[in-house]
C-alpha cells in the first residue's frame, strides 16, 4: 500500500475528488435553498389554497359577463386513500374557454354534498395558476384537463354529488 503523502499522485486524486464531492454538496443546498424560498414565498390562505394576486370574483362585472363563457365539462368525484390512509375526493372534469380572453388563473368552488343533498364541505381550488408547471394560460376557444382533491372528506359523501362553480377569474393582460 502506497503512502499518501503530498507528493503522492493517490493523494492528490484524493484531493480532487474530496473536491468535486464538496462542490456537488453546495450545489445541491443551494438549489434546495432555492426550492425552499420558492415554495415559501407564494401567498397561501387556507391548506391547499394558493392565492393568486388580482382575480375577479361575483361583483366585479368582468367576472359576471365572462363566467359565462367559461365552462366544465365532464366533472367526476372519485372516492381515494392517500398514502396516510385517510380518504379524500379526487375531482376531475375540463374547462373550456368558450369567450375571447386568455385565462391566467381559475378558480373553482367545489360542494361535496351526501345522499339527501346536504352540503358537507366546501372549498376553494386553483387548478389553473402562474407558477403551477407546465404554466400556460387556458387560450381563447382552448380547452384543459383539471384534477385536484379535497382531504379529510366525511364518510357520508356521495361522489355522485359534486357542484363545481367557477368562483374566480383572472385574465391575461
Amino acid at each position: 500500500m502506497a503512502l499518501r503523502t503530498p507528493h503522492s499522485a493517490l493523494f492528490w486524486g484524493w484531493v480532487l475528488k474530496l473536491r468535486i464531492a464538496l462542490g456537488v454538496a453546495v450545489l445541491f443546498a443551494v438549489a434546495l435553498t432555492g426550492l425552499y424560498l420558492y415554495s415559501t414565498s407564494r401567498p397561501r390562505g387556507e391548506a391547499g389554497r394558493v392565492i393568486v394576486p388580482e382575480v375577479l370574483h361575483a361583483g366585479d362585472t368582468d367576472f359576471d359577463y365572462y363566467r359565462t363563457k367559461v365552462a366544465i365539462t365532464e366533472p367526476l368525484g372519485e372516492v381515494a386513500t392517500n398514502l396516510k390512509g385517510d380518504r379524500i375526493a379526487v375531482i376531475s372534469g375540463t374547462l373550456v374557454n368558450e369567450g375571447d380572453q386568455r385565462l391566467e388563473a381559475v378558480e373553482l368552488k367545489v360542494t361535496l354534498r351526501n345522499r339527501q343533498g346536504q352540503a358537507l364541505r366546501e372549498e376553494i381550488k386553483t387548478p389553473v395558476q402562474p407558477g403551477l408547471a407546465p404554466h400556460k394560460p387556458l387560450g381563447k376557444l382552448d380547452s384543459r384537463p383539471f384534477t385536484f382533491w379535497v382531504e379529510n372528506i366525511p364518510q357520508e359523501w356521495d361522489p355522485r354529488r359534486v357542484d363545481l362553480y367557477i368562483h374566480g377569474l383572472k385574465f391575461v393582460r
